[in-house]
C-alpha cells in the first residue's frame, strides 16, 4: 500500500476541513442554528442594559463627561506667507491653536437641578489658554442656547453654568485654545453634585463588572461573527462602507468665510484618522485654488483641498474634482452707532444697499431719516468668494456682477483720496477682519458669512434685506445673499484629499455643519444645484 506525499496529505486535510466548515455553515443557517446565534447576540446586550440600569440606580445623580478630542490644529505655520490666521471673536490672533471637544451628559435617572451643584463644573487644561467656547449638538436643541449664556472662561479653564439638566440631556463643547492640544488626559473636569458625582466616561468600572462585560461582549462578538460567516456563504459581494482614512499630509485652504467650520472638521478628522496630518490655512477662495493648481503641477506630496465660496471658473479647476458641501448664508453688517435703538437688526431694502455702494447716498441720514447722521464707510472684501457673491447676488441681478466700488482707503481708518466727495471704501483680506473693522468704525457697513457675523462680539447690526435674513427658510423663500461651499481636490492620485471630502460631506459632518450654521448640501440638494 503506497502512502501519499506531503502535498497529497495537505490536500486531504484541506478537503476534510472544507467539508467540516461547509457542514457547519449549513447547520448555522437552519432555524435552530440561527435562533441560537441571534440569542447569543441579543441576550448579552439585554444583560448589559440591565446591568447599566442597576448601576445607574445605585447613584441618583451622575454628570458624565467624555473628552472626545484635545488636538493641535496645525494652523498658521511661520512660513505660510500672507495667509489669514485664525482669530477669536475679538479679532485677536490665536497663536498655536488647538481644539478640544468635551461631551457633558446627565447620565442618571434623576434630574440635576440648579441647587444640586455644590460647586460649579470646571473643565481645566494642563496647558493653553481658552479663547472661545461654542455649544453644539445639544439635546434638546434649546439647551445649547441656555448653556451658552452662562459659560465663563478663566484663562485655562471653562466654567459651566449651574443649569437644570433633565435625565439624559446632553451637549458638546467645542473649545478653541491658544497653545495646548496635547493629550486627552491633559483635560480634567471637576465639580460637586449633591447626591452624586462628576464622572469620567473613561473611568474603569469594578472588577466584577469588567469581567461580566468582557464575557458577555465576547459571547455576543462570537455569535455575531458566526452570523456574518454564515451570511458570507451566500453573499459573495458583501457591502462595506468606504474607508475615510488614508496616510499622509493634507492642507485645507481657501475660503476664510468657511474657516471656523474647516477648523472644526479638520480637528475631528485628525482624531478620527490618526495617521493623517491635517492643517488649515485659510485666505480666500482664489488663493486656495491657485495653491491647489500649483501643487498638482509640481506633483507635490502634500495633498490639498481648496474650499471655494461658489463654483470656481473652469480656468482654475483643471485636473480637479469637486464636492458640494454646504449652503453658506451671508449677512450685511452695519456698525451699531448707525441705529443705536435697534435690537441687533436693521431692515434695509436691496435698493437702499445698492445706492449706498454706488455712492449715491453718502450719509446714513440720507438712507433713512431715522438713522444717525454719520458718513457711510464701506468695509469690503478684496478678491474673494464672498465678494463675488455680494457683487453678483446683491449688487447685481444674479447673472451679472456689479462692482462694489473703488478703494479710497488703504488703512481702513483714513481716506486716501483728497476728493472727500467720494465714498469711503477700504478692503480687508478676511471675514474676521471685516467683522472686527465694521464693529470699530462708526458708520461702517460690510458683509460676512452669517454664522461668523452672528457669533461675533463686535458691535454690529445684522441687516435684513427686504424683510428676509440668512436663514435656510428665508433663503428658500428668496433671500439672495448666499452661495454654496465647494471642496476642490486633485482628481487622481489624491486618496487622502478624496477621503477627507467624503468625510466632509458625510451625514455625521452634515449634522455638525448644520449646527455651525451651514446647512449641508446632503439635505438641500436642489438648492445646492441651483448655484
Amino acid at each position: 500500500m503506497s502512502t501519499g506525499g506531503p502535498i497529497d496529505n495537505l490536500s486531504a486535510v484541506t478537503g476534510i476541513l472544507g467539508g467540516v466548515f461547509s457542514e457547519l455553515g449549513q447547520s448555522l443557517l437552519t432555524s435552530a442554528g440561527l435562533t441560537s446565534l441571534i440569542l447569543g447576540v441579543v441576550l448579552p446586550i439585554v444583560a448589559n442594559v440591565l446591568l447599566r440600569r442597576r448601576e445607574r440606580s445605585r447613584q441618583r445623580r451622575k454628570l458624565l463627561y467624555n473628552v472626545l478630542l484635545n488636538s493641535r490644529l496645525g494652523l498658521d505655520p511661520p512660513d505660510a506667507g500672507d495667509v489669514v490666521r485664525l482669530n477669536d471673536r475679538n479679532d485677536n490672533l490665536i497663536v498655536s491653536p488647538s481644539l478640544a471637544v468635551v461631551r457633558i451628559t446627565n447620565d442618571s435617572d434623576s434630574d440635576i437641578g440648579e441647587d444640586d451643584y455644590r460647586a460649579a463644573t470646571r473643565i481645566e487644561f494642563a496647558d493653553g489658554t481658552v479663547r472661545t467656547v461654542d455649544v453644539t449638538d445639544a439635546h434638546p436643541r434649546e439647551l445649547g442656547q441656555l448653556i451658552s449664556q452662562g459659560i465663563a472662561i478663566d484663562q485655562n479653564a471653562v466654567i459651566l453654568p449651574r443649569k437644570h439638566l433633565n435625565s439624559g440631556e446632553r451637549f458638546k463643547l467645542l473649545i478653541l485654545l491658544s497653545g495646548g492640544g496635547g493629550r486627552v488626559e491633559d483635560v480634567t473636569v471637576s465639580g460637586l453634585i449633591r447626591g452624586g458625582d462628576v464622572v469620567d466616561a473613561r473611568r474603569p468600572r469594578g472588577a466584577a463588572t469588567r469581567r461580566w462585560r468582557i464575557a458577555t461582549v465576547s459571547i455576543a462578538s462570537l455569535s455575531l461573527g458566526a452570523l456574518i460567516a454564515a451570511g458570507l456563504l451566500y453573499f459573495t459581494r458583501p457591502t462595506q462602507s468606504p474607508p475615510h482614512c488614508s496616510r499622509g499630509t493634507l492642507v485645507v485652504g481657501g475660503s476664510s468665510a468657511f474657516a471656523t467650520a474647516s477648523a472644526q472638521v479638520a480637528g475631528s478628522y485628525s482624531s478620527y484618522c490618526t495617521q493623517a496630518t491635517v492643517s488649515v490655512r485659510t485666505g480666500n477662495s482664489g488663493q486656495g485654488l491657485a495653491e491647489l493648481q500649483a501643487g498638482i503641477t509640481a506633483n507635490d506630496k502634500v495633498q490639498r483641498v481648496a474650499m471655494s465660496d461658489g463654483l470656481a471658473d473652469d480656468s482654475v479647476t483643471a485636473r480637479t474634482a469637486q464636492r458640494a458641501v454646504a449652503v453658506v448664508p451671508y449677512s450685511i453688517v452695519v456698525n451699531q452707532k448707525v441705529f443705536p435703538a435697534a435690537g441687533g437688526t436693521l431692515s434695509l431694502t436691496i435698493a437702499q444697499v445698492r445706492r449706498v455702494f454706488d455712492g449715491r447716498q453718502k450719509s446714513w441720514a440720507d438712507v433713512d431719516p431715522r438713522l444717525a447722521d454719520l458718513p457711510v464707510r464701506i468695509v469690503a472684501r478684496g478678491q474673494s468668494g464672498s465678494r463675488n457673491a455680494f457683487e453678483r447676488y446683491v449688487l447685481g441681478n444674479g447673472r451679472q456682477q456689479a462692482s462694489q466700488g473703488q478703494r479710497t482707503s488703504t488703512n481702513c481708518a483714513d481716506q486716501d483720496d483728497v476728493d472727500k466727495s467720494k465714498t469711503f471704501l477700504c478692503e480687508e483680506s478676511s471675514t474676521s477682519a471685516v467683522v472686527s473693522r465694521v464693529g470699530q468704525l462708526a458708520g461702517a457697513i460690510g458683509y460676512a458669512d452669517a454664522p461668523d457675523a452672528t457669533r461675533s462680539n463686535a458691535r454690529l447690526l445684522i441687516v435684513t434685506l427686504d424683510g428676509r435674513a440668512g436663514t435656510i427658510q428665508d433663503i428658500t423663500a428668496g433671500y439672495p445673499f448666499w452661495t454654496v461651499e465647494h471642496a476642490y481636490y486633485r482628481a487622481d492620485g489624491a486618496a487622502l484629499a478624496a477621503n477627507y471630502a467624503d468625510y466632509l460631506t458625510s451625514p455625521a459632518q452634515g449634522a455638525a455643519l448644520r449646527n455651525a450654521g451651514y446647512p449641508p448640501c446632503s439635505a438641500h440638494q436642489e438648492l445646492c444645484k441651483s448655484r
